[in-house]
């Protein structure tokens, strides 16, 4: 708590106390609680996590279990290194990420971007097929063939935020390509540009995917940073920042501002209230 808020609790308490008549301190004016009740509420600003809607949008979590809105839409631009097309948004961020990897002596392809409905579930029924071939009945198939390819509505392709990269000397999705120095290099800096290796390694359980050291996915500078430095995954961020909204909300609903220490609850006024002392009845 601020000591200008403390200062400013204390004035207003003492001109709702002078509004009353009374020769001690009484509850607060209308425009005092108003204006108390505001300046609180600007202090909870400053330690609730902050966001825009850039952020929000671009922390979209689309998965098995979270598909796409149906009311999505995304403006795409051609990609840079590749043939396929990105988020608008999202374009000015990868291709500084791949300029600058160049600078380094790297060589990259976009080898996949944005995908439409149609397309991914032809490429999820590619891979049953393949599957069935080698013996399997459908759920079989399906089951493994989405451990790497979601079906339709349930891609983060369709949101044109995430892109697979590959280096242009090896341009095989596998294994093989976590070795080569443009992986290396991607997933050492993406967090600088705002972005996150979306399917790590040992998270499966928790993505539903396996580890693919080649798809990296747009969520913004700051939680991106974050969740690389802290090794975690979207799922789990995005987990986090709903439970903190929920506490805020849940925080947010017990002010009511009258002036009687016991109707100030919460970390906040409990604060105010200890600093403030006896000048408040």
């Amino acid at each position: 708590m601020t000591e200008k808020l403390v200062m400013l609790a204390l004035v207003l308490a003492l001109e709702g106390a002078a509004g009353t008549g009374g020769g001690g301190i009484g509850r607060f004016g209308y425009a005092a609680n108003a204006a108390l009740r505001q300046q609180l509420d600007e202090s909870f600003d400053r330690v609730r996590p902050q966001t825009t809607e850039a952020d929000d949008r671009f922390l979209i979590l689309v998965n098995k279990d979270h598909p796409l809105p149906d009311d999505y839409e995304v403006e795409l631009q051609g990609a840079p290194y590749g043939n396929c097309s990105v988020s608008a948004e999202m374009y000015p961020a990868l291709r500084q990420m791949l300029e600058d990897g160049q600078q380094e002596g790297l060589q990259f392809v976009v080898a996949s971007g944005y995908r439409n409905a149609n397309y991914q579930q032809g490429l999820l029924d590619e891979d049953i097929r393949d599957f069935m071939a080698e013996g399997m009945d459908y759920e079989e198939a399906y089951e493994e063939a989405t451990k790497d390819t979601m079906p339709a509505g349930h891609s983060e392709h369709s949101t044109g935020l995430a892109v697979d990269i590959v280096s242009a000397s090896y341009q095989m999705l596998n294994d093989g390509l976590e070795s080569k120095p443009e992986i290396q290099w991607l997933q050492k800096h993406c967090a600088e540009y705002g972005f996150i290796l979306r399917y790590p390694k040992e998270k499966e359980d928790i993505t539903k995917i396996v580890y693919e050291s080649w798809h990296f996915r747009y969520v913004g500078e700051k939680a991106a940073k974050e969740i690389m430095e802290r090794g975690i995954t979207l799922e789990e961020y995005v987990e986090e920042r709903e439970k903190d909204a929920d506490g805020s909300k849940e925080s947010l609903t017990e002010w009511k501002l009258p002036g009687l220490r016991e109707s100030w609850p919460g970390d906040v006024g409990r604060e105010l209230c200890s600093l403030i002392g006896d000048c408040i009845p």
